[in-house]
């Protein structure tokens, strides 16, 4: 059977990538049925509350994309995930990942559930049962049920597995941040992960970098397949036609700005970045750094009037923060792709960017790569682009031509091919 005639669902938490996969699979007529926590409809109750709730209701608006209108889609209530995730932090007493592990496999198990008792496992009138894709973490319950209707398995893979885990270990206690606000996952947690790969008849990993990582933690290598991250941006002609202009140098009163958007922690490279901003004091330069932060790695840092904390924001503020920079940055030490890259290209941003994620940038044409990350490589990229700013002004074109390639269509082909592979 030819992969592109199979039907597929795909059971994921949260609106990853934008329900990518869904939409694509969903425009070629090969969604059986999408699966996730919360599907909030505009004009179902919980839509229309989120809509008069303004900016509070941004969370629960994004969970729903039209191009799935029609689609089938199995969700829950939003009261009830919303209410056992309450109850699992209570019962983690603090602790970081045992809410996590309790609302994945919380979710993972009612997933299998409504999935069996929906009747899409069977083979109907296709003659095969649908391929059945889940991302990593909360899909052992689902696979198990899968399996018993003999349907082919996929894990999306979302990072690089314990090899990052051993990676961002050794880094924070490098900083002497280990003891202050690094936890790490049980031995649980990654004994549940090694029972989903055994029961993946596929693994997806986004990158390279993923791909060598779990064969590294013993994931059999004819199992792992590479399928980039997508990024469905319409408006990235209307974007070129306005392109960004860079001064002919950079100023006090017009510094290179930096951002950095995503997960402030050890893993994103954080520490690296902050002294090499300590390393830039006085240069015309200024940082801003947007996303979620703990208080005690933010305290770590004296107060710099070159580096901004705006904290986290809703996903559709993000894009004025990519709009009014000049340079994107991502240094992390481990990343299973890094979305931000996609988003930042469609604004036609250069990027400096670490190897240890997915291959976006191509150095010295769209952006520089980090190697190593270390505060001293960023601090010399980031005078390098100080000192040129036609390069920058070139990455940015460049920037949006790569952008276009990355796209919800490319990332169906590489899954399919990898999945016919297995047929």
């Amino acid at each position: 059977m030819r992969s592109d005639s199979l039907n597929w669902i795909i059971c994921q938490i949260g609106a990853r990538e934008r329900y990518a996969l869904a939409r694509e699979l969903h425009s070629r007529g090969q969604l059986a049925a999408l699966c996730t926590d919360i599907w909030v409809t505009p004009e179902s109750v919980a839509g229309r509350l989120a809509h008069f709730a303004g900016h509070r209701g941004v969370s629960f608006r994004e969970r729903y994309d039209p191009d799935l209108k029609d689609a089938c889609v199995l969700s829950e209530q939003p009261v009830a995930v919303v209410l056992q995730r309450r109850r699992a932090q209570k019962r983690g007493g603090g602790t970081l990942w045992r809410p996590i592990m309790d609302a994945d496999r919380w979710l993972g198990a009612r997933m299998a559930r409504r999935l069996e008792r929906s009747g899409l496992l069977q083979a109907g009138s296709a003659k095969r049962p649908p391929v059945v894709f889940s991302y990593s973490y909360a899909a052992r319950e689902i696979f198990e049920a899968a399996r018993r209707f003999g349907c082919l398995t996929v894990l999306g893979q979302i990072d690089p597995g314990p090899v990052e885990d051993e990676i961002v270990a050794e880094t924070a206690r490098k900083h002497g941040f280990d003891n202050d606000g690094h936890e790490r996952p049980p031995q649980e947690y990654w004994d549940n992960w090694r029972k989903e790969c055994a029961l993946a008849d596929v693994i997806i990993v986004n990158s390279q970098w993923s791909a060598k990582s779990l064969e590294k933690a013993g994931v059999s290598a004819a199992k792992i397949h590479i399928a980039p991250l997508a990024y469905e941006a319409q408006a990235v002609d209307d974007r070129m036609k306005a392109q960004r202009r860079y001064p002919a140098s950079f100023t006090q009163n017009r510094p290179l700005e930096l951002l950095f958007l995503g997960q402030i922690g050890v893993r994103k490279g954080i520490f690296e970045l902050l002294e090499a901003m300590e390393r830039l004091k006085g240069a015309p330069v200024k940082l801003t750094m947007v996303g979620p932060v703990q208080d005690r790695l933010r305290e770590r840092f004296q107060t710099s009037s070159q580096v901004e904390w705006i904290g986290k924001v809703p996903y559709g503020e993000i894009d004025a923060y990519y709009k009014a920079s000049d340079l994107f940055l991502l240094p992390t030490h481990s990343d299973g792709f890094a979305l931000t890259q996609l988003e930042a290209q469609t604004w036609g941003l250069p990027m400096l960017v670490s190897r240890n994620c997915g291959e976006v940038v191509i150095d010295g044409v769209n952006g520089r790569l980090i190697d190593p990350v270390s505060a001293i490589s960023l601090e010399k990229l980031i005078r390098w682009a100080l000192a040129n700013p036609d390069a920058l002004q070139a990455m940015s074109r460049q920037a949006f031509q790569q952008a276009k390639l990355f796209t919800a269509a490319r990332a169906v082909d590489a899954l399919s091919e990898a999945v016919g592979e297995h047929l």
